[in-house]
């Protein structure tokens, strides 16, 4: 999943270090949707802190788990669309209103940063990193391209989109590669173009919950859970089983043999 290789990727670390380990926060019953959008959700060191420490001049655009990072002086963070506000309105809240007013001036909108909207979303993206390239000579720079990742999602490795989208984030690339050259700090610049995790096309998905509801561990009213025993949270590729009562023996023992059980059952 993308949060937590991203927080590999700017720590070093693995997930059981840096604690990122989905998109979104174990939250059942609540519905709140609250992604791990914080700086302070990393329990590791980040590369943004130690440029900050070093007394480097740090941004970032559209990197998650960045919201509120004290060590990134130009920050544009990822957050999507919930309850606590739209898109939009809720990166500015933790984008400096100069920063802000730069980018409006040189047309680049923050209402065009809509995750939904991976397209406009990733031109946005490079449109503003030239801008902070050419005001403000940041010494780190993070960015975060999504289309690609969004096609395979919905549609597999296969997808007939993805040699497109792929052409158009090259050019989104060379254009950040030309802004450093207008700003005179191409040669002093090292450019590291890395991925967040990999893909494999799925033929069938499995429910844990669902069986889970069925063995009565589980209750769901109104598309929502109103109580439970026990849940999985799906991350992608693999899915993580929480008990309400963690040291109960019995109930681990009861949702070990369910789970193994239907290990093959197709």
């Amino acid at each position: 999943l993308t949060y937590p290789g991203h927080a590999s990727i700017i720590t070093g670390e693995w997930p059981a270090k840096h604690a990122i380990y989905a998109n979104s926060i174990f939250d059942p019953g609540k519905g709140e949707d609250r992604g791990f959008w914080y700086a302070s959700d990393i329990q590791s060191k980040t590369i943004w802190d130690a440029a900050h420490e070093a007394g480097r001049i740090v941004s970032s655009i559209s990197w998650p788990v960045s919201a509120g990072a004290d060590s990134i002086d130009w920050n544009i963070p990822e957050l999507w669309n919930s309850q606590y506000n739209d898109e939009p309105a809720w990166i500015k809240q933790y984008c400096k209103p100069e920063l802000s007013d730069m980018l409006e001036a040189d047309g680049c909108a923050i209402g065009n940063s809509f995750l939904a909207k991976s397209e406009s979303h990733d031109e946005f993206v490079a449109s503003a990193a030239e801008s902070i390239i050419k005001n403000k000579h940041p010494d780190l720079l993070l960015v975060h391209f999504l289309a690609a990742d969004i096609e395979m999602h919905r549609n597999g490795r296969s997808s007939e989109k993805l040699r497109g989208i792929m052409s158009r984030i090259d050019g989104y690339v060379e254009q950040i590669m030309n802004a450093t050259k207008d700003a005179g700090s191409y040669d002093d610049t090292t450019f590291m173009v890395v991925g967040d995790h990999g893909f494999a096309d799925i033929k069938w998905a499995l429910r844990p919950n669902v069986l889970l509801a069925q063995e009565g561990l589980l209750t769901i009213t109104n598309d929502k859970i109103a109580d439970w025993k026990a849940v999985a949270q799906n991350t992608g590729g693999s899915a993580a089983v929480y008990l309400a009562d963690p040291h109960d023996g019995a109930l681990i023992k009861q949702v070990k043999t369910l789970l193994e059980k239907h290990a093959k059952d197709e």
